[in-house]
Protein backbone atom coordinates (compact mmCIF):
# COMPACT_ATOMS: atom_id res chain seq x y z
CA UNK A 1 0.00 0.00 0.00
CA UNK A 2 1.30 3.43 -0.43
CA UNK A 3 2.45 4.74 2.56
CA UNK A 4 0.31 7.29 4.96
CA UNK A 5 1.91 10.44 3.83
CA UNK A 6 0.67 9.57 0.38
CA UNK A 7 -2.64 8.92 1.34
CA UNK A 8 -2.75 12.03 3.45
CA UNK A 9 -1.46 14.40 0.90
CA UNK A 10 -4.55 12.66 -2.02
CA UNK A 11 -7.68 12.08 0.53
CA UNK A 12 -6.91 15.78 1.89
CA UNK A 13 -7.02 17.46 -1.69
CA UNK A 14 -9.76 15.24 -3.24
CA UNK A 15 -11.86 15.31 0.21
CA UNK A 16 -11.83 18.95 0.10
CA UNK A 17 -12.60 19.38 -3.41
CA UNK A 18 -15.69 17.35 -2.99
CA UNK A 19 -16.62 18.44 0.64
CA UNK A 20 -16.28 22.35 0.73
CA UNK A 21 -14.44 23.64 3.79
CA UNK A 22 -14.24 19.54 5.18
CA UNK A 23 -12.04 19.35 8.33
CA UNK A 24 -8.92 18.15 7.63
CA UNK A 25 -8.23 16.65 10.79
CA UNK A 26 -11.42 14.30 10.00
CA UNK A 27 -10.37 14.00 6.36
CA UNK A 28 -6.43 12.73 7.88
CA UNK A 29 -8.78 10.42 10.75
CA UNK A 30 -10.67 8.67 7.66
CA UNK A 31 -7.44 8.55 5.60
CA UNK A 32 -5.60 5.90 7.84
CA UNK A 33 -8.82 4.05 9.00
CA UNK A 34 -8.29 0.81 6.50
CA UNK A 35 -4.73 1.02 8.17
CA UNK A 36 -5.85 0.27 11.84
CA UNK A 37 -5.71 -3.10 11.51
CA UNK A 38 -2.96 -3.13 10.25
CA UNK A 39 -1.31 -1.32 13.11
CA UNK A 40 -2.72 -4.12 15.26
CA UNK A 41 -1.12 -6.46 13.41
CA UNK A 42 2.37 -5.18 13.99
CA UNK A 43 1.41 -4.22 18.20
CA UNK A 44 -0.40 -7.84 18.52
CA UNK A 45 1.90 -10.17 18.50
CA UNK A 46 4.34 -8.20 20.74
CA UNK A 47 1.41 -8.41 23.57
CA UNK A 48 0.41 -12.02 22.86
CA UNK A 49 3.24 -14.07 21.31
CA UNK A 50 1.32 -16.94 21.20
CA UNK A 51 -1.31 -15.10 18.89
CA UNK A 52 -1.72 -17.25 15.63
CA UNK A 53 -0.38 -15.33 12.82
CA UNK A 54 -2.57 -16.88 10.18
CA UNK A 55 -6.02 -16.37 11.83
CA UNK A 56 -4.89 -13.16 12.41
CA UNK A 57 -3.77 -12.05 9.27
CA UNK A 58 -7.48 -13.65 7.76
CA UNK A 59 -9.09 -11.43 10.49
CA UNK A 60 -6.60 -7.96 9.58
CA UNK A 61 -7.98 -8.48 5.88
CA UNK A 62 -11.76 -8.67 7.21
CA UNK A 63 -11.77 -5.81 9.12
CA UNK A 64 -9.37 -3.77 6.28
CA UNK A 65 -12.47 -4.60 3.99
CA UNK A 66 -14.60 -1.29 2.67
CA UNK A 67 -17.70 -2.73 4.41
CA UNK A 68 -16.07 -3.50 7.99
CA UNK A 69 -14.48 0.38 7.28
CA UNK A 70 -17.62 1.69 7.12
CA UNK A 71 -18.86 0.07 10.38
CA UNK A 72 -16.29 1.82 12.08
CA UNK A 73 -16.63 4.98 10.33
CA UNK A 74 -20.43 5.03 11.50
CA UNK A 75 -19.06 4.07 15.38
CA UNK A 76 -16.34 6.47 15.51
CA UNK A 77 -19.29 9.57 13.18
CA UNK A 78 -21.27 9.08 16.70
CA UNK A 79 -19.37 11.20 18.72
CA UNK A 80 -19.06 14.51 16.52
CA UNK A 81 -22.10 16.74 16.37
CA UNK A 82 -22.24 16.67 12.94
CA UNK A 83 -22.97 13.01 12.52
CA UNK A 84 -23.76 12.68 8.65
CA UNK A 85 -21.00 14.88 7.49
CA UNK A 86 -18.40 13.15 9.73
CA UNK A 87 -19.29 9.68 8.65
CA UNK A 88 -19.57 10.35 4.75
CA UNK A 89 -15.84 11.84 5.66
CA UNK A 90 -14.66 8.95 6.89
CA UNK A 91 -16.10 6.50 5.07
CA UNK A 92 -15.02 8.12 1.63
CA UNK A 93 -11.82 8.66 3.17
CA UNK A 94 -11.63 4.72 3.54
CA UNK A 95 -12.89 4.34 -0.07
CA UNK A 96 -10.31 6.41 -1.43
CA UNK A 97 -7.51 4.97 0.48
CA UNK A 98 -8.38 1.10 -0.52
CA UNK A 99 -8.95 2.72 -4.48
CA UNK A 100 -5.09 4.17 -4.12
CA UNK A 101 -4.05 0.75 -2.45
CA UNK A 102 -5.38 -1.24 -5.38
CA UNK A 103 -3.14 0.61 -7.66
CA UNK A 104 -0.51 -0.19 -6.21
CA UNK A 105 1.52 -4.12 -7.41
CA UNK A 106 1.31 -6.49 -4.33
CA UNK A 107 1.65 -10.12 -5.02
CA UNK A 108 -0.42 -12.28 -2.57
CA UNK A 109 -2.14 -8.94 -1.59
CA UNK A 110 -5.13 -6.61 -2.34
CA UNK A 111 -8.21 -4.99 -1.43
CA UNK A 112 -11.59 -6.05 0.18
CA UNK A 113 -13.99 -3.60 -1.91
CA UNK A 114 -16.57 -6.21 -2.09
CA UNK A 115 -16.68 -8.46 0.95
CA UNK A 116 -18.87 -9.95 2.76
CA UNK A 117 -20.48 -10.71 -0.68
CA UNK A 118 -17.65 -11.53 -2.47
CA UNK A 119 -13.89 -12.84 -0.66
CA UNK A 120 -11.75 -12.40 -3.71
CA UNK A 121 -8.92 -9.40 -3.45
CA UNK A 122 -8.71 -6.38 -5.63
CA UNK A 123 -5.18 -5.61 -7.02
CA UNK A 124 -4.87 -3.48 -10.48
CA UNK A 125 -1.32 -3.58 -9.69
CA UNK A 126 0.03 -0.46 -12.04
CA UNK A 127 3.07 0.14 -10.37
CA UNK A 128 5.43 -0.74 -7.45
CA UNK A 129 6.14 0.73 -3.84
CA UNK A 130 9.43 1.75 -5.32
CA UNK A 131 7.65 3.74 -8.02
CA UNK A 132 8.83 7.13 -8.70
CA UNK A 133 5.03 7.93 -9.13
CA UNK A 134 4.80 6.81 -5.14
CA UNK A 135 7.55 8.64 -4.37
CA UNK A 136 6.09 11.61 -5.98
CA UNK A 137 2.72 10.87 -3.79
CA UNK A 138 4.80 11.10 -1.27
CA UNK A 139 6.14 14.69 -1.13
CA UNK A 140 2.87 15.84 -2.37
CA UNK A 141 1.73 14.44 0.97
CA UNK A 142 4.76 16.17 3.04
CA UNK A 143 4.24 19.63 1.11
CA UNK A 144 0.48 19.31 1.60
CA UNK A 145 0.51 19.18 5.39
CA UNK A 146 3.34 21.79 5.57
CA UNK A 147 1.18 24.12 3.61
CA UNK A 148 -2.59 23.43 5.21
CA UNK A 149 -1.19 22.85 9.19
CA UNK A 150 -3.08 25.72 9.92
CA UNK A 151 -6.50 24.59 8.90
CA UNK A 152 -5.69 21.34 10.42
CA UNK A 153 -4.69 22.58 13.83
CA UNK A 154 -7.54 25.12 13.87
CA UNK A 155 -10.27 23.05 12.33
CA UNK A 156 -13.28 22.94 14.74
CA UNK A 157 -13.68 19.23 16.32
CA UNK A 158 -17.12 19.57 17.22
CA UNK A 159 -17.12 16.25 19.86
CA UNK A 160 -21.09 15.40 21.22
CA UNK A 161 -21.06 12.76 24.10
CA UNK A 162 -24.74 13.39 25.67
CA UNK A 163 -26.53 11.68 22.81
CA UNK A 164 -27.20 8.15 24.72
CA UNK A 165 -28.92 6.80 21.52
CA UNK A 166 -25.88 7.61 19.53
CA UNK A 167 -23.37 6.95 22.20
CA UNK A 168 -25.18 3.00 22.22
CA UNK A 169 -24.98 2.73 18.11
CA UNK A 170 -21.16 3.90 18.42
CA UNK A 171 -20.75 1.05 20.84
CA UNK A 172 -22.93 -1.36 18.89
CA UNK A 173 -20.89 -0.75 16.36
CA UNK A 174 -17.13 -0.95 17.76
CA UNK A 175 -18.62 -4.35 19.16
CA UNK A 176 -19.79 -5.49 15.75
CA UNK A 177 -16.38 -4.28 14.32
CA UNK A 178 -14.64 -6.47 16.49
CA UNK A 179 -16.58 -9.14 16.87
CA UNK A 180 -17.74 -9.68 13.30
CA UNK A 181 -14.93 -10.61 11.63
CA UNK A 182 -14.53 -13.95 13.53
CA UNK A 183 -17.50 -15.42 11.52
CA UNK A 184 -15.66 -14.71 7.93
CA UNK A 185 -12.55 -15.95 9.03
CA UNK A 186 -13.15 -19.69 7.06
CA UNK A 187 -14.72 -17.30 3.96
CA UNK A 188 -11.52 -15.57 3.67
CA UNK A 189 -9.01 -18.47 4.51
CA UNK A 190 -10.87 -20.88 1.24
CA UNK A 191 -10.78 -17.59 -0.88
CA UNK A 192 -6.70 -18.58 -0.07
CA UNK A 193 -6.39 -14.73 0.96
CA UNK A 194 -2.68 -13.72 0.94
CA UNK A 195 -2.46 -17.77 0.63
CA UNK A 196 -3.08 -18.59 4.48
CA UNK A 197 -5.13 -21.81 3.23
CA UNK A 198 -1.81 -22.76 0.96
CA UNK A 199 0.67 -22.10 3.14
CA UNK A 200 -0.97 -23.01 6.53
CA UNK A 201 -1.63 -26.66 5.70
CA UNK A 202 2.40 -27.36 5.40
CA UNK A 203 0.86 -31.76 4.88
CA UNK A 204 -0.37 -30.73 1.71
CA UNK A 205 1.41 -27.76 -0.15
CA UNK A 206 4.00 -29.36 -2.16
CA UNK A 207 4.41 -28.58 -5.46
CA UNK A 208 1.92 -25.83 -4.81
CA UNK A 209 2.19 -22.39 -6.00
CA UNK A 210 2.30 -19.38 -3.52
CA UNK A 211 3.09 -15.94 -3.47
CA UNK A 212 4.34 -14.08 -0.29
CA UNK A 213 3.93 -9.54 0.28
CA UNK A 214 7.25 -8.60 1.77
CA UNK A 215 8.97 -11.33 3.76
CA UNK A 216 12.47 -11.28 4.61
CA UNK A 217 14.70 -12.55 2.65
CA UNK A 218 18.31 -13.78 5.43
CA UNK A 219 21.31 -14.52 4.37
CA UNK A 220 24.17 -15.69 6.42
CA UNK A 221 26.16 -18.29 7.54
CA UNK A 222 23.00 -20.79 7.89
CA UNK A 223 22.20 -20.49 4.32
CA UNK A 224 19.64 -18.58 1.98
CA UNK A 225 16.65 -18.74 4.20
CA UNK A 226 12.97 -16.78 3.37
CA UNK A 227 11.24 -15.92 6.41
CA UNK A 228 7.61 -15.57 6.12
CA UNK A 229 4.96 -12.91 7.48
CA UNK A 230 4.00 -15.99 9.64
CA UNK A 231 7.54 -16.43 11.22
CA UNK A 232 8.33 -19.62 9.35
CA UNK A 233 11.39 -19.94 7.37
CA UNK A 234 11.88 -22.02 4.55
CA UNK A 235 14.93 -23.04 2.89
CA UNK A 236 15.66 -21.25 -0.62
CA UNK A 237 17.12 -23.82 -3.80
CA UNK A 238 17.60 -21.34 -6.23
CA UNK A 239 18.10 -17.73 -5.71
CA UNK A 240 21.41 -16.67 -3.83
CA UNK A 241 21.78 -13.20 -2.99
CA UNK A 242 24.67 -11.29 -1.61
CA UNK A 243 22.84 -9.34 1.14
CA UNK A 244 19.25 -10.01 3.49
CA UNK A 245 16.62 -7.94 1.86
CA UNK A 246 12.80 -7.39 2.19
CA UNK A 247 11.17 -9.10 -0.55
CA UNK A 248 7.61 -10.16 -2.34
CA UNK A 249 7.79 -13.21 -3.95
CA UNK A 250 6.03 -15.94 -6.22
CA UNK A 251 7.34 -19.07 -6.06
CA UNK A 252 6.44 -22.92 -5.49
CA UNK A 253 6.73 -25.82 -3.10
CA UNK A 254 9.77 -28.48 -3.69
CA UNK A 255 9.29 -30.08 0.09
CA UNK A 256 7.47 -28.90 3.12
CA UNK A 257 10.29 -26.51 4.38
CA UNK A 258 12.11 -25.81 0.85
CA UNK A 259 10.84 -23.19 -1.75
CA UNK A 260 11.94 -22.28 -5.39
CA UNK A 261 11.15 -18.89 -5.89
CA UNK A 262 9.78 -18.00 -9.73
CA UNK A 263 9.81 -14.04 -9.19
CA UNK A 264 11.23 -11.33 -6.76
CA UNK A 265 10.95 -8.29 -6.19
CA UNK A 266 13.23 -6.23 -3.51
CA UNK A 267 11.46 -3.90 -1.46
CA UNK A 268 12.77 -0.25 -0.07
CA UNK A 269 12.06 0.07 3.51
CA UNK A 270 9.09 2.90 3.24
CA UNK A 271 7.57 2.13 6.93
CA UNK A 272 9.31 4.87 7.97
CA UNK A 273 7.06 7.40 5.83
CA UNK A 274 4.13 5.53 6.87
CA UNK A 275 5.27 6.21 10.79
CA UNK A 276 5.81 9.94 10.23
CA UNK A 277 2.19 10.54 8.97
CA UNK A 278 0.58 8.58 12.00
CA UNK A 279 2.82 10.50 14.28
CA UNK A 280 1.55 13.69 12.37
CA UNK A 281 -1.87 12.94 12.31
CA UNK A 282 -1.28 11.94 16.27
CA UNK A 283 0.59 15.34 17.31
CA UNK A 284 -2.16 17.26 15.38
CA UNK A 285 -5.32 15.69 17.10
CA UNK A 286 -3.64 16.35 20.62
CA UNK A 287 -2.59 20.01 19.56
CA UNK A 288 -6.51 20.07 18.37
CA UNK A 289 -7.56 18.98 21.38
CA UNK A 290 -5.32 21.20 23.41
CA UNK A 291 -6.32 24.55 20.97
CA UNK A 292 -8.35 26.44 23.29
CA UNK A 293 -10.42 29.81 22.26
CA UNK A 294 -7.82 31.67 24.36
CA UNK A 295 -4.92 30.15 21.95
CA UNK A 296 -6.30 30.98 19.18
CA UNK A 297 -7.12 34.46 19.72
CA UNK A 298 -2.98 34.17 20.59
CA UNK A 299 -2.07 33.05 17.17
CA UNK A 300 -4.14 35.58 15.14
CA UNK A 301 -2.50 38.38 16.70
CA UNK A 302 0.61 36.64 16.00
CA UNK A 303 0.16 36.83 12.59
CA UNK A 304 0.09 32.89 12.25
CA UNK A 305 -3.38 32.31 12.20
Amino acid sequence: MPNTLAHLGINGLVTRYVIKQADLLLIYIGAIIPDIPWIFQRIAPSLYPALNLYDLRLYNVIQASFFFCVIFSTALAQFFIDTKRTFIIFSTGSLMHLLLDSFETKWANGVQLFAPFSWELFNAGFFWPENVFVYALTAFGIFYLIFQWKHALFGSLNFSFKNLRKLVLAFSCFIIYLLLPLLFINYAEEADNHFVKTLRNDKQRIGKYFEIDRGNYVDDSKGDRFITPFNEELKIKNVNLTSSEIMSIRAKFNSRDEIQILDYHIHSNRDIFSYIGLGLVLLLFILSMLNTKKYKKRFRRIGYF
